[in-house]
């Protein structure tokens, strides 16, 4: 289902995810189908390396609105 038809047929106005800044080829796809990065949340995230990771947050609205 695309995600034009996930907003009809649900009344969602808008859609919102967090990717790890490490994981490139998510952000590169989301980007790709309309999402825009909305914000950063620094260093939340402590990976099984010991380092500390940012968390990209993003969203996209409803074209239909």
């Amino acid at each position: 289902m695309a995600s034009e038809e996930i907003y009809c047929s649900n009344g969602i106005i808008k859609m919102e995810l967090n990717v790890i800044e490490t994981n490139e080829k998510a952000i590169s796809l989301y980007q790709k189908n309309g999402f825009a990065v909305e914000g950063v949340l620094k260093k939340d995230k402590r990976l099984s390396d010991g380092n500390f990771y940012n968390t990209i947050v993003m969203g996209r609205l409803n074209p239909n609105n």
